[in-house]
């Protein structure tokens, strides 16, 4: 759906996280982050202030739009804004497309409960603070199974079009001319072109006549009414445009920003996507439970089937979990299908340069993002990056700063959440090093065949 990335990319949206991947110098320890707006955010200022301040250092940003009190097209203009001048995606994760965790295998849906289903999570999608507008990322659970009429066939490929039709409306724009013209007099002339002695005489008479009246205590007989017919002519062009979501300012409503902020923007990164749209497909937990594990397989199944419009997967187990954990990487390592095996004889037979094979490889690669919680709990980390603190005694730095700008417009507070970011992605890095665990997918093991991973943390914040 846009137009300015990689033609070979599978998704635009997985394209765009790998180059930020190579390109945005300032992620935490080189890691693609999500931070998720905290659930006390309620307000635009508070989510734009929380925007502005970790815009650089994220690839993903989560917010929850129905918590936002003050919501409107305004906020979302100003959101894209920074989203654009910071080059990370949105997400918004507070409105689940399909909410219904159906355990696969117990009961078949009948077609007409898919079809409410479906269309519930198209309206989900479209319909209120329409997410399909300006969300580049939105998220569900499967109905059901690829097979016919099990669900699975139909929900994505409905949202996909859905996200279509909305990015078209958006870029075209519909101008209308209306122009109205006086019918001429009776006589072939116009109203206006009647001589001044005539109409004057006649408004004379009228008067005359009026009065007279009065004197005899007579109601003057009522006017006959006039008709007049009015031409009215209206034309409509339709025309492409950018629409003004993605109308991108100077000023992105960001107030100040530390010195911090300013030294991360100085790496020039390619601009987001704005007008691609993607989905994350929910995981349920690794259970014992045929249920749990046929939903699972079925959702791994539904986003290798439409890699093009799924971007990744949800899970709610620990990001340090599922980094080290290899069951979710082979299971999209099953689901992969033949034709990037045959894709490698083509390189194979084209061939003997390894260094072109590797980067034509990993450009055509399946990418997945794998999304997932990483809280202070799940390193052992005192560090609290949920809630702001005030303290210049809780700073988290060993190095240690005094800053005049701690004293203004709560620029220390931000300082200190963005160092707290900083040392949680490096202790959970440090624990996975500890633990000495199979090595998880990477891009080098894309460049065989398999698919590229990309492990996000989903990190909550509050400023």
């Amino acid at each position: 759906m846009d137009d300015h990335m990689s033609p070979s990319s599978r998704n635009p949206l997985t394209t765009y996280l790998r180059q930020l991947r190579q390109t945005k110098t300032s992620l935490p320890h080189g890691e693609l982050v999500c931070v998720s707006a905290s659930p006390n955010i309620s307000t635009v200022a508070a989510l734009l202030r929380l925007a502005c301040a970790v815009g650089p250092y994220i690839a993903v940003l989560q917010v929850h739009a129905d918590i936002i009190d003050d919501w409107s097209p305004e906020a979302v203009r100003r959101l894209t804004n920074v989203a654009k001048r910071f080059s990370f995606l949105i997400w918004e994760g507070g409105r689940i497309l399909n909410t219904k965790r159906r355990p696969t295998g117990q009961h078949a849906l009948s077609s007409h409960e898919i079809a409410r289903d479906v269309a519930m999570a198209r309206k989900r999608y479209t319909k209120g603070i329409n997410v399909a507008a300006w969300a580049g990322l939105a998220s569900t659970w499967v109905i059901g199974s690829e097979g016919q009429d099990k669900g699975g066939s139909q929900l994505i490929p409905t949202l996909r079009r859905a996200a279509r039709e909305t990015v078209s409306r958006m870029t075209t724009s519909v101008r209308t001319e209306i122009s109205g013209g006086q019918s001429p007099g009776i006589d072939g002339t116009d109203d206006d072109d009647c001589g001044d002695s005539p109409c004057e005489n006649e408004e004379q008479d009228q008067n005359t006549l009026n009065t007279a009246l009065e004197d005899l205590d007579i109601s003057p007989p009522l006017r006959k009414s006039s008709v007049i017919s009015l031409t009215r002519t209206i034309t409509q062009h339709e025309e492409p445009s950018r629409p003004p979501l993605i109308e991108v300012d100077d000023d992105c409503d960001c107030g100040e920003i530390n010195s911090e902020n300013e030294s991360a923007l100085a790496v020039t990164v390619t601009s987001p996507p704005l007008l691609s749209r993607g989905l994350l497909i929910y995981l349920p937990s690794n259970g014992d439970t045929q249920s749990k594990s046929l939903h699972r397989q079925a959702a791994i199944i539904s986003g290798k089937t439409h890699n093009d419009f799924v971007v990744g997967f949800v899970t709610e187990e620990p990001w340090t979990n599922v980094r080290r954990d290899q069951a979710l990487a082979e299971s999209l390592r099953r689901a992969c299908s033949d034709e990037q095996d045959d894709l490698d004889e083509d390189d194979d037979e084209e061939g003997e340069d390894g260094n072109g094979k590797d980067e034509g490889n990993l450009n055509n690669a399946e990418t997945y993002a794998i999304f997932s919680p990483l809280e202070n709990d799940h390193v052992g980390c005192s560090t609290n990056v949920h809630e702001p603190r005030t303290s210049a005694g809780e700073s988290l730095s060993s190095q240690g700063q005094h800053s005049s700008s701690r004293h203004k417009s709560g620029l220390g507070t931000q300082a200190q959440q963005i160092r707290a970011l900083h040392q949680l992605v490096a202790q959970a890095l440090s624990l996975l090093s500890t633990m000495s665990p199979a090595a998880p997918l990477s891009s080098s093991d894309a460049k065989q065949g398999c698919p590229d991973i990309l492990y996000i943390p989903v990190i909550t914040m509050n400023l």
